[in-house]
């Protein structure tokens, strides 16, 4: 299993590979989001994906997962996934 400090140095290696490209609809993609309150000891994540397709504009499939943290303990998941 991976420390903290080898997934650190592992994604620091590949910061060069990282580029502004902005892909159409038509691509995959996936969005995380952190957001932490340390004066209230809760924090926020969430997740977006869309899987694309090739021949429409409309994604293939589409998932959403948010989670509040309290305290380190793990809180109210709540998700969402949409296939066509």
């Amino acid at each position: 299993m991976l420390s903290c400090f080898d997934s650190s140095e592992n994604a620091q290696s590949a910061v060069h590979l990282l580029n502004n490209t902005v892909f159409g609809p038509e691509y995959s993609r996936i969005q995380f989001s952190n957001i932490k309150v340390p004066e209230r000891n809760i924090a926020y994540h969430a997740v977006l994906a869309a899987i694309g397709s090739e021949d429409y504009i409309a994604p293939k499939a589409a998932f959403a997962q948010f989670r509040q943290i309290l305290s380190g303990l793990k809180y109210n998941t709540q998700s969402v996934s949409i296939q066509t």
